[in-house]
């Protein structure tokens, strides 16, 4: 199941990756030529308007744009080499901007990330436990909560439910066991709303950010358990059978979310065959004004197998 989840999610991701370079493309006046989700042996294929090709294929962990204008040795006489290398940059960038904007709308999609806001509240067993509206509802039964439906979901009806309550101002967490009636926590008001969720995206984004800095730290100077984990399947957690159905989608887009900032992120980074090496590459010749030498790109080649080499090793 997890490796489905992870099959499928990765699939998603590269798709909104490339159709990310697909529209930069049409936007800048580029001819797009064929576009490939996933690579390997060719699964089926969709054609549109004639002359567009759209590969699914095997292996869905990579894919591809093939555009007329990002083949190194096109020269176009009407524009200067400053010119098309900006829109290669902006073509290039597209791809992992897509994979941003995508992970941010997700998480607003599937909630309140840091946990579900309190509005107000009258419970006196919260109240005498000191949980005020500072505190957000961060799990129940140590199940994480993200949206008010979630609540519903994770109670146990008739039974003593375990609520754990965090004041991020304070970094306090209060536990609170507390018998459930109904399926619903009385006295008690969430504040569940594009607001509050945009807000925590953002707060999860910057979170995420530093990470990205802990991960390009780690490639250079080394915390070994940090790199295996940014290399873990994210969807090994993709969990509880037992959970309600929905509840495990809004896992799964939670979960794809965070995945898909990592794509936006290592894309960026200036390894062989990511964006940002071509965007690296793209950018001295933007600067130059000129195509680069063989000897110009040799040093960049060279200098993208060390890096990529000091990722894995």
């Amino acid at each position: 199941m997890v490796t489905i989840m992870m099959l499928v999610g990765v699939s998603i991701l590269v798709a909104i990756h490339e159709f990310g370079h697909v529209l930069a493309s049409k936007a800048v006046g580029f001819n797009l030529i064929e576009v490939s989700v996933g690579i390997g042996p060719k699964i089926f294929q969709i054609q549109w308007n004639e002359k567009y090709k759209l590969f699914f294929r095997l292996i869905p962990f990579a894919g591809y744009c093939l555009i007329k204008e990002l083949n190194p040795s096109y020269a176009d006489k009407n524009s200067s080499i400053r010119a098309i290398n900006l829109k290669r940059i902006i073509v290039y960038l597209a791809g992992p901007a897509a994979n941003f904007l995508f992970a941010f709308l997700l998480l607003i999609f599937s909630g309140n990330t840091n946990g579900l806001p309190i509005s107000s509240i009258e419970n006196s067993q919260l109240v005498e436990q000191g949980v005020t509206n500072d505190f957000v509802l961060r799990h129940i039964n140590g199940n994480p909560v993200f949206s008010y439906n979630n609540v519903s979901l994770l109670l146990l009806d008739d039974n003593i439910n375990t609520l754990s309550f965090r004041c991020y101002q304070t970094n306090t967490v209060v536990d609170v066991p507390i018998r459930i009636e109904n399926n619903v926590v009385s006295g008690i008001v969430f504040n569940d709303n594009i607001s509050t969720r945009a807000e925590s995206a953002f707060v999860f984004m910057n979170v995420l950010l530093g990470f990205a800095g802990e991960f390009i730290r780690d490639i250079f100077f080394g915390d070994e358990q940090l790199f295996e984990n940014a290399f873990a399947n994210p969807y090994a957690s993709f969990i509880e059978h037992e959970l309600p159905l929905s509840y495990r989608a809004t896992q799964f887009f939670m979960i794809t979310s965070v995945f898909s900032f990592g794509m936006f992120f290592l894309n960026l980074m200036p390894f062989i065959i990511f964006d940002g090496y071509k965007i690296l590459n793209a950018f001295v010749q933007l600067i130059r004004n000129k195509q680069n030498s063989r000897r110009i790109s040799n040093i960049m080649i060279v200098v993208g197998i060390i890096l990529s080499v000091l990722m894995v090793i």
